[in-house]
């Protein structure tokens, strides 16, 4: 090969490059927002799930954490944050919310890889309503059924609402026994 066919082989090259970085930078400039729309919706659809009374839903970030509140009549009724917990799969990311009395109102699992059929038990409401009620006297570990043949995602669930619980709890500055690990 010459040192002109390299030349005009490297040219060709930068020139795709370029048009490729070009393409996949408008994409990401038209579907960024749209993602960020459909993001901030299902948040506002969980907390009306969480709380129906709720006439306003207000995200805010805090100590590199997002927080959502509702409110009725101008007075917070509840405030929810997402965390993850690892199942089977990977991580099992959810939104858990309580009220100001630090009661669990209700989990929603946003986004798993655990196995269909078994791991994804975790997305069936008679799982998540398991959650829904519980106290901060309660200990989740004790309140929560397993479900035979999804030990690990319903472990990695159960600790990411008791995880969630706790940063829920110390922002409402309300007193909670401190959380059990779980064994891995």
């Amino acid at each position: 090969m010459s040192t002109k066919d390299i030349i005009k082989l490297g040219i060709t090259l930068m020139i795709v490059g370029v048009i490729s970085a070009s393409v996949l930078s408008v994409t990401h400039g038209i579907t960024a927002p749209i993602i960020e729309e459909q993001r901030i919706q299902e948040i506002e659809n969980n907390m009306q799930e969480f709380f129906p009374d709720a006439e306003e839903v207000e995200i805010d970030e805090q100590e590199e954490r997002e927080f959502y509140f509702a409110y009725y009549e101008g007075e917070r009724i509840g405030v929810a944050t997402s965390e993850a917990g690892s199942g089977y799969g990977g991580d099992i990311d959810m939104m858990i919310a309580m009220d100001m009395d630090g009661v669990i109102k209700g989990v929603s699992i946003l986004y798993h890889e655990e196995t269909p059929g078994i791991g994804d038990v975790i997305e069936d409401e008679s799982f998540k309503d398991n959650f829904a009620g519980i106290t901060p006297e309660d200990a989740i570990q004790e309140e929560v059924d397993m479900i035979t043949g999804s030990t690990q995602s319903v472990e990695g669930a159960k600790d990411g609402v008791e995880k969630g619980r706790q940063v829920l709890a110390d922002f409402l500055e309300l007193d909670m026994p401190v959380m059990e690990e779980v064994e891995d």
